[in-house]
């Protein structure tokens, strides 16, 4: 319990979790990806992570080591898969299908139910092009709908737990907090 309380940083706002895009959602994205690129051996392209693994919503006030196994009581770990920009926007399109899902260096805007355009770093996703991608074991299976994650060419394994990856956010920006930034514009 002693270990549990101990406090790691301070949410400014409320994180809420909610689709296409919320708080909670956007955070735990740019904190994998974050994560990722500090730890991968390239460019890490973009993150992808399922709301449905997001167990927890956080008030105004302390984080503690608690709040983290709250919010991700599973032992995922972070992998980069290699995916092609085929695979990617068939993500994409599942994505806008069932109405979002958390991801981070990643913007998807459509309309009607269609997908209009995806983008990395403010190019348009290209179908023939290699893009890595920072996700979970658990959802480089395909699992929670995202079954084009599967297609991967090669996975990186961290060997890391995301939970851990998460706290070790929290430690270093000290602030929780999010901009809602319209990256999923459904």
């Amino acid at each position: 319990n002693e270990k549990m309380g101990e406090q790691i940083g301070y949410c400014t706002m409320p994180m809420i979790v909610q689709l296409p895009e919320s708080s909670m959602i956007d955070w735990t994205s740019d904190a994998l990806l974050y994560e990722a690129q500090k730890h991968y051996h390239g460019i890490v392209d973009c993150a992808i992570v399922n709301v449905g693994g997001i167990r927890c919503e956080w008030k105004e006030g302390p984080i503690t080591i608690g709040s983290v196994f709250e919010l991700m009581p599973f032992d995922n770990q972070l992998c980069v898969l290699t995916l092609t920009g085929e695979d990617l926007l068939e993500l994409c399109r599942i994505f806008v299908s069932i109405g979002g899902e958390g991801v981070a260096g990643l913007r998807i805007r459509a309309e009607d139910g269609q997908l209009i355009d995806a983008q990395i770093g403010g190019k348009s996703i290209e179908p023939t092009a290699v893009y890595h991608v920072a996700t979970s074991d658990y959802l480089s299976t395909g699992k929670d709908k995202m079954t084009p994650l599967a297609n991967y060419s090669d996975m990186w394994d961290s060997n890391l737990l995301i939970r851990d990856l998460y706290m070790d956010y929290v430690k270093e920006q000290k602030i929780v907090c999010a901009k809602i930034d319209n990256r999923m514009s459904l």
